[in-house]
């Protein structure tokens, strides 16, 4: 066996301690960070769409958007939004403009055939995390910052419009990382009701694309849901008429029964006489 010196024995055993220390480091890192994967369908908007063909760029890091926090409660937060950003703006684009082209990267659109009115290019600029040990409340909150960046055809920038979304949910409300998705959703959710409160009467864009009389498209907006079913997956149903109580046809029963009773006793005083 071999005999080593006093040196050699503290420099082997300090490479075992700092192995030990990166391996423990890693394992605490990955255990203390919670990741969120935010994946949901949005309802389709119950809005007069605005008489606009629209071309949609979709920036490549917004479809692999991620932010991470450091947070009190854990580690750190780590929200992965991924494609869900281009299935809400898919949804919403769709619902209030009359025609929407996909653009690509390259800047081609998927229908060069479509003639265009504006080109939007949305953009995730900032999302911020609200913990229950820093608010001081029993809440998870999510706040977010969009831009709108809004051109001509021709390239020429019209506007950049930031539009914002928040979203809370109670922590108790969910289990694990529930709330802070639910918030996200929730988040998203009111960002895209600003928009589609908001486009029309942005003022580069009221002055520059819209037609006369775009801007008076009636706007109907599903309130956002708090179960995590609906969230998950959210559907907009029409009320059952079946369901509904009244008085009134009980009250036509009744008075044509009396009726179909006068009319026999009628029937038979005659046929007596």
């Amino acid at each position: 066996m071999k005999v080593l010196s006093r040196k050699q024995f503290v420099m082997q055993l300090t490479k075992q301690l700092r192995i030990c220390a990166v391996v423990t480091a890693a394992v605490l890192a990955t255990a203390c960070t919670k990741s969120v994967t935010v994946d949901t369908d949005f309802p389709v908007p119950v809005v007069e769409p605005v008489a606009l063909n629209v071309g949609v760029q979709y920036p490549e890091i917004l479809a692999a958007y991620v932010e991470v926090e450091e947070a009190p409660d854990v580690s750190q937060w780590e929200i992965v939004l991924g494609d869900t950003n281009l299935r809400m703006f898919n949804t919403l684009f769709n619902g209030m403009f009359t025609k929407v082209v996909i653009i690509d990267k390259d800047g081609k659109p998927e229908d060069p055939n479509v003639k265009l009115d504006a080109i939007i290019e949305p953009v995730l600029e900032d999302l911020e995390i609200s913990h229950p040990m820093t608010s001081g409340t029993e809440l998870y909150g999510v706040w977010l910052r969009y831009t709108l960046k809004v051109y001509l055809p021709d390239g020429t920038l019209v506007t950049q419009w930031p539009v914002t979304g928040f979203g809370q949910v109670a922590k108790n409300r969910f289990t694990q990382s529930g709330p802070v998705r639910a918030a996200a959703i929730m988040a998203m959710r009111d960002a895209a009701t600003n928009i589609i409160l908001g486009f029309v009467a942005e003022p580069n864009i009221k002055e520059k694309i819209l037609t006369p009389g775009a801007d008076k498209a009636t706007v109907v907006v599903p309130v956002n849901p708090l179960s995590e079913e609906a969230l998950a997956e959210p559907a907009l149903t029409e009320p059952d008429e079946s369901l509904s109580t009244s008085a009134e046809p009980a009250e036509n029963d009744i008075a044509e029964k009396e009726r179909a009773e006068t009319a026999a006793d009628e029937s038979t005083t005659e046929e007596a006489s």
